[in-house]
């Protein structure tokens, strides 16, 4: 019996979280848990960890590791519970770290190496010394950048003020139901006497320490005096925002009658979408006027054309055709709006998982999961690969054990290709073979199209909107600074025009002039579900009563920009 290929992701950001098989996902965050609390590896995210641990800060065995999450086949196990890892075997011996509390810190081996787990959750912390035990250990504290939660913008380094902040910190509230981290934030790294490193991130418009510790001003106050009393390097440059309103091209619009439209694309001639609840179907409409047509179908009975988002590029129509109850089944189709010719491009028959999908002019790239029984931690290889639609060529970029790399979010302009790796963003030349690493700080969601490649700087799902461009001809990086979205706000990106997602109201930038451009804002009561940009046509799925799960009607709108 084969085994079932589904990869599910435990979300430390606000909350532990399963995700369910066959949607769109990541990997395994590394924890454990006991007695209720919910640890995490310190070298899982960003932030200095400091040395790392040896045998000799080992104490006694605490317990021992009951299940393993982190398996394909795995079915049937609530998570989380005491005595569950990601990553650590059943029956693996984790131990007290000596001088600390076991609340605080546990340690086990893994892979020929000692990791440090520290509390992130714990339903009984009532003050900060319930997750942090630090009091009397801290040498000196440091303010690190967020951007990597490395680099160290200020030092407070006076025994008694680091003692008054520790004390701060440790008789501090908790609150860990709180959801959504706004303003400023920086990483707070306590550098203790062992020479070890506690790292968490820091919000001083809120005065949170992750997770959930509630600091007093006073806090701040000590944070912000020293910032400032020490220079600051020079920012890279920040877009100058010249806002227009309005728009003075008219709108056109389309309403569907007693469906909403979920998924939209655009071409010269034509506006495609999805309906909600219906994922198994593209329509589309003539932007002159005329007929609704069906143009693309599943093949499947429970299909779902929608597990990633359709590309309309050149003379194609890329759409992922998968099952919604097994995102293993699925297959990948280029459909020649020309001659109507229907190309399957690759397809999984139950041993693969798509990660990623892209398209522009003739290529197609996808990341995707592949069993494999060589890849002993995860029994999958990571695939990144591309194919050309016209000459039919098709390479494989890289291939990897899933436990030792992985590949996401593949983005295609011309014979340009970049993609988020385990190590770092990169972006691969098509022609040459040539591989360049942009970046190895923390990111998400990387986007291509023409000479700009765009990024955000944040762990993906936090409540960040920052994001990087960098100009590929120029090889200039500037910074975009638009707020904090709740929900996450996501950016979009094609030709000269970036986005965010979801619009309220619906923003476009000009990434050559420099200029934001109000599109349309949504009506009282009204949201809009999506947005496509083709050249210099903007289009857009208005719901009129999204507050209703009745059937009731949307209405599709587009202009063109200047």
């Amino acid at each position: 019996m084969k085994k079932k290929l589904c990869w599910t992701v435990v979300a430390v950001v606000l909350a532990f979280a399963l995700t369910a098989c066959g949607q769109p996902h990541f990997d395994w965050i590394d924890f454990v848990q006991f007695g209720r609390i919910q640890y995490i590896a310190v070298d899982y995210g960003v932030g200095a960890v400091g040395r790392a641990l040896v045998d000799a800060d080992l104490g006694p065995e605490f317990a021992q590791v009951q299940f393993k999450q982190a398996e394909p086949h795995v079915f049937g196990h609530e998570c989380c519970q005491d005595g569950d890892a990601a990553f650590l075997d059943a029956g693996t011996p984790v131990y007290i770290v000596k001088g600390y509390k076991p609340e605080f810190r546990l340690a086990a081996h893994r892979e020929g190496r000692l990791v440090l787990y520290e509390a992130d959750t714990n339903p009984n912390a009532k003050t900060g010394a319930d997750l942090l035990d630090i009091g009397g250990k801290v040498r000196y504290i440091g303010v690190n950048s967020a951007q990597d939660g490395v680099t160290e913008l200020a030092a407070i380094a006076d025994p008694g003020q680091v003692a008054a902040l520790a004390e701060m910190v440790l008789s501090a509230r908790v609150d860990q139901n709180r959801l959504g981290q706004q303003g400023t934030q920086y990483f707070i790294a306590f550098h203790l006497e062992d020479d070890t490193i506690v790292t968490r991130a820091y919000w001083p418009d809120t005065g949170e320490l992750h997770r959930g510790i509630l600091l007093p001003p006073e806090f701040r106050t000590a944070v912000e005096q020293r910032l400032n009393a020490v220079t600051q390097p020079t920012p890279e440059p920040t877009l100058t925002i010249n806002w227009i309103t309005p728009l003075p091209a008219p709108i056109h619009s389309l309403r569907l009658k007693g469906q909403v439209a979920y998924t939209i694309l655009l071409d010269q001639t034509h506006i495609y979408w999805m309906v909600d609840g219906n994922f198994g179907h593209i329509f589309r409409y003539p932007l002159a006027g005329g007929e609704v047509e069906t143009i693309a179908t599943s093949q499947f009975a429970d299909g779902n054309l929608d597990m990633y988002r359709p590309i309309r590029t050149g003379d194609w129509l890329i759409f992922l055709d998968s099952r919604t109850f097994d995102d293993r089944v699925w297959v990948l189709h280029a459909l020649n709006l020309t001659d109507q010719s229907d190309n399957v491009v690759t397809q999984g028959n139950g041993s693969t998982v798509m990660r990623g999908l892209a398209a522009d002019g003739d290529w197609v790239a996808w990341a995707l999961l592949e069993e494999s029984a060589s890849c002993t931690g995860t029994d999958a290889q990571a695939v990144l690969a591309v194919h050309n639609l016209k000459s039919g060529e098709q390479r494989e970029l890289d291939r990897a054990c899933a436990d030792e790399y992985m590949w996401l979010w593949p983005g295609l302009s011309g014979n340009r290709l970049v993609a988020a790796g385990s190590d770092g963003l990169h972006l691969f030349d098509l022609t040459s073979g040539q591989r360049t690493t942009l970046t190895t700080d923390v990111f998400c969601e990387p986007t291509i199209s023409d000479s700009w490649i765009i990024w955000t700087i944040a762990e993906c799902g936090e409540f960040d909107t920052t994001d990087v461009v960098y100009n590929l001809q120029s090889g200039e990086r500037r910074i975009v600074h638009h707020g904090f979205g709740e929900p996450v706000v996501r950016h979009r990106q094609a030709g000269r025009w970036l986005y965010w997602y979801p619009p309220e109201p619906l923003t476009v930038y000009d990434l050559e002039t420099d200029r934001m451009l109000i599109v349309t804002t949504p009506g009282e009561n009204e949201i809009i579900r999506d947005v496509a940009i083709y050249d210099n046509m903007i289009a857009w799925a208005r719901d009129l009563d999204p507050s209703t799960a009745t059937v009731h009607d949307s209405v599709l709108e587009w202009r063109t920009l200047p």
